[in-house]
């Protein structure tokens, strides 16, 4: 007696063992113990794919598993089941006659037999790579040869004749036809998956995943004619485009006798010839069919690229990208044309509405840092302490500014911008919200400094953003909405501080500062992608390798080779410090900007000695004040459109790069605007003369401010390019350095020297540095070439204005994956692999034609960009190009 039992195994790999008993030669059957990794393949089978990947890295066990349920799932996938592979393959001219033809499932080359890794399939390859491989494998397809046709059309119905057919009757056939005065013939070649209603003929699903054109060569079938090579039925495999789908085909010759021969025909004329081309198998790659089993989409939508940073779609994944996949010499991922995820991109209205959102988050923080003030007079009160140490919750909040970008810009180029900006606001929302709460000045006072470090992400990353998003030469006007952000901000804040610390109490001030932070931060959260290109193609290459088996690594990764977060922080903290005391030009503009910075936070204790304590104003009332320098700022942000038009026509009309001095005449307008404002405040402030007349003081001093900001950041990023980054973070922490420390001694200055002396003192520093953008415009070039980081970012200028006006490709991405349709026995002799141009893909161009074509393009669009200027992100590029310079060598 015999008898089989199995276990109910979704994978079916626990048979029971049979054997033989010799004593009563009865057969028994004794059951394989269940071990404790199929209990885990019972629990883990019906969960997705997307799930049982991370258990990969659990162990070497847990890896093993894994890869025996994908595998069984790809053998599912592979054989279409429920859905089936249909052939069209025409004649341009014939496409309406021409019948579909459906595909038989051969099976899946390459497949190993055994589950627990072993076989041709995870052969030379870590274990690391055997999940990827399995993406690289392919299924094989037959055409079939009967297709019932009716006056509609073809009808697709599957094959049901029972009739034995000869070898050739069962190979679908294409006739190839030559006329005399033709070079090639071609063949449409179009591959969809569908899905049948069972018992009809309707289509309930489609999808196509090739759509190519076969050529045909006459001088190819002359020369195989010649060698013998179409007798002896040598196969040939075509590979369509993307890489997905090949046809093994066969070409024999076929003579017409019926059609009669020209009477008369040049020696060198070819006669009309006819071919027939045999297809034997269409190869399929798994992936289309497991999209289509799976019903997944492409993605690379608006909510998906927020959501998803992993995108990757069926062009990415088939796209040529140079390299050949090993740890020495790995694809080189950058962006492909016309890139959905690629930021610059974006259309116009998606990246000024990101543009509008970051400003306004930057705008959002400075208005939280001087909103403050407003509710001051009642936290002396409250707390019963001095007012220069509650205006410490104001300097200590700029504090912050200081130290936080230094962080937050090294932390975005490896874990993205837009991790950065939600994690921090999340922070400045609770820290905002705790101060609502405090209990004492010293609990109030840390978490402002704490509010203000982590709310600091903007200043360095919305900049960055906006040049991820818009090249040099769109970039001004965007840059001046962002940089005016942070300037406006303060002078809005102490008008609705004031209003509503008069009407409510300093706790709901800081109360509605953490309901705007956390606003702003629900609407990055669910409104702002990442923008950063190099996280947004590592994370690419990443998806792209868990998917091939391949190794993928973003072009700049591979450029700027291993470097540790410890190095990065480093170049980071270092750096802006060396830029600001060794380059005499960023030392002159830091102070000047710092004094200027300082000032505007000066007035936030100065106002309210002026026009609530001499005046006898509310905090509402006095709030108000600052209106007069937020008009003078929006009249110079107005003034920078025609500036910004006026330096792209220069831009239009010169054929070298502009001089970064030509950034620089807005800031000597600015600089002696600046004084004649602050000294027009410190000598109308008095009770005696009309409030009108110091509060439109704050005009000219608010025009004059901005102007300087927006020319020196200009001049600053074009004079040192690939050092901007560091070249702006000290320039940030210099400022919010003197924005801390201006408000500390503004009372005792005030109390000492009067409200005329006092306020003057600002008006004659101003003073002092007018002559500082006139001597840079005069002198900067020559100052320039002796400066060691400005004259080694003009020879990287030099550089690339030679390789831009060579047609350099520099770059490009070059052909070099390998096709996913491969076999170990080869179906290309090697005589038809030095003529398989003959049998091309269209569009068909060589590795050349790719990269001369490539080459021409940017050829044009250097002849059409006259003036060379810098198009990267000027935020990041000092991290990234300078590896291998001098002074990255140094630090």
């Amino acid at each position: 007696m015999s008898t089989h039992r199995w276990m109910t195994d979704p994978l079916n790999i626990t048979p029971a063992v049979p054997v033989t008993n010799g004593l009563d030669s009865q057969e028994t059957t004794i059951l394989k113990p269940v071990t404790t990794m199929d209990v885990f393949a019972q629990i883990l089978s019906p969960f997705p794919t997307r799930v049982l990947l991370p258990l990969t890295t659990v162990s070497q066990r847990f890896h093993a598993l894994i890869l025996r349920i994908l595998h069984n799932r790809l053998l599912v996938s592979a054989s279409l089941k429920e859905y089936k592979l249909i052939l069209e393959c025409f004649h341009p001219t014939s496409k309406l006659t021409e019948p579909h033809v459906f595909c038989k499932y051969l099976g899946t080359d390459g497949l190993s037999n055994k589950y627990e890794g072993k076989g041709s399939l995870y052969e030379n390859v870590t274990t690391a790579q055997q999940l990827g491989r399995l993406s690289s494998l392919y299924s094989r397809f037959r055409p079939e040869v009967t297709v019932e046709e009716s006056a509609s059309g073809h009808r697709l119905t599957p094959s049901t004749d029972n009739e034995p057919l000869s070898p050739d009757q069962l190979v679908v056939t294409r006739p190839i036809n030559l006329e005399e005065d033709e070079n090639f013939s071609q063949l449409c070649v179009v591959v969809n998956i569908v899905k049948v209603m069972p018992g009809s003929n309707l289509l309930l699903s489609t999808i196509t995943v090739e759509d190519g054109v076969i050529r045909v060569f006459r001088d190819w079938l002359k020369e195989h004619k010649e060698h013998g090579r179409l007798n002896k039925e040598v196969p040939i495999l075509w590979v369509g485009q993307n890489k997905n789908v090949g046809l093994k085909v066969r070409v024999r010759e076929k003579s017409y006798l019926n059609r009669p021969a020209p009477v008369l025909l040049h020696r060198d004329e070819d006669p009309f010839t006819c071919y027939e081309l045999y297809i034997d198998e269409a190869p399929l790659a798994p992936k289309p069919s497991k999209l289509v089993v799976n019903r997944t989409k492409a993605k690379g939508g608006f909510r998906d690229s927020i959501r998803d940073q992993y995108i990757v779609t069926h062009e990415i994944i088939n796209y040529l990208y140079e390299g050949s996949g090993t740890e020495d010499d790995p694809f080189s991922v950058t962006w492909i044309p016309n890139d959905p995820r690629n930021p610059m991109n974006f259309s116009a209205v998606r990246k000024w509405c990101y543009t509008i959102l970051v400003s306004f988050v930057t705008l959002t923080v400075a208005l939280v840092s001087s909103a403050y003030s407003g509710g001051m007079g009642q936290i002396v009160k409250d707390f019963d302490c001095k007012e220069e140490v509650a205006i410490l919750g104001i300097s200590l909040f700029v504090l912050g500014f200081a130290f936080g970008p230094l962080l937050w810009a090294p932390l975005s180029e490896t874990f993205g911008r837009r991790h950065i900006f939600t994690s921090t606001f999340s922070l400045l929302t609770a820290f905002n919200a705790g101060a609502a709460g405090s209990k004492n000045i010293q609990t109030l006072i840390i978490l402002r400094f704490l509010a203000g470090f982590f709310g600091s992400s903007p200043f360095g990353n919305a900049g960055g953003t906006i040049a991820d998003m818009f090249p040099a030469s769109h970039r001004g006007i965007a840059i001046s909405l962002f940089a005016a952000a942070p300037l406006c901000g303060p002078t809005i804040g102490p008008v609705i501080g004031g209003f509503l610390g008069s009407g409510a109490g300093w706790r709901w001030v800081e109360g509605f500062l953490a309901a705007l932070a956390g606003v702003i931060w629900l609407c990055m959260c669910v409104l702002l992608p990442e923008t950063y290109a190099p996280v947004l193609l590592r994370r690419r290459a990443e998806k792209l390798s868990e998917l091939s088996g391949h190794v993928y690594r973003s072009k700049l990764d591979i450029e700027r080779g291993q470097v540790t977060m410890s190095k990065t922080l480093s170049t980071a903290l270092s750096r802006p410090w060396l830029l600001m005391f060794k380059e005499p030009i960023v030392l002159l503009f830091c102070i000047y900007m710092a004094i200027i910075y300082g000032t505007l936070y000066m007035l936030f204790a100065a106002y309210p000695i002026v026009f609530q304590q001499t005046r006898g104003w509310s905090e509402g009332v006095g709030g108000l004040a600052f209106l007069g320098i937020l008009v003078g700022m929006v009249i110079a942000v107005a003034c920078t459109f025609p500036d910004n038009m006026h330096y792209a026509k220069l831009c239009s009309q010169t054929t070298g790069r502009l001089a970064p001095e030509v950034r620089l005449p807005p800031s000597i307008v600015g600089g002696i605007a600046l004084p004649i404002g602050l000294f027009w405040f410190a000598w109308t402030n008095s009770p005696s003369v009309h409030w009108m007349a110091s509060v439109a003081a704050g005009m000219p001093f608010g025009f004059g401010l901005v102007l300087v900001f927006l020319s020196v950041f200009n001049y600053l990023i074009d004079a040192y390019t690939i050092f901007s980054a560091s070249v702006l973070a000290a320039n940030s922490a210099l400022r919010s350095l003197f924005g801390f420390a201006f408000p500390l001694f503004t009372t005792y200055m005030y109390q000492n020297l009067g409200i005329h002396w006092a306020s003057s003192i600002p008006a004659f520093l101003a003073v002092a540095c007018i002559p500082f953008p006139i001597i840079i415009y005069l002198y900067g070039a020559r100052i320039r070439k002796r400066c060691v980081y400005a004259a080694e970012a003009e020879a990287f200028m030099e550089r690339l204005a030679a390789m831009r006006q060579s047609g350099s490709p520099g770059g490009a991405p070059a052909p070099g994956n390998p096709p996913p349709v491969e076999k170990s026995e080869s179906i290309m002799t090697r005589d038809d692999s030095e003529d398989s141009e003959g049998l091309s893909t269209v569009p068909s161009e060589t590795m050349l034609d790719r990269r001369a074509s490539r080459a021409s393009r940017r050829s044009g669009h250097t002849l059409r960009q006259t003036a060379t200027q810098y198009e990267e992100n000027p935020y990041d590029i000092d991290r990234i190009n300078t590896r291998n310079s001098v002074i990255s060598h140094q630090r």
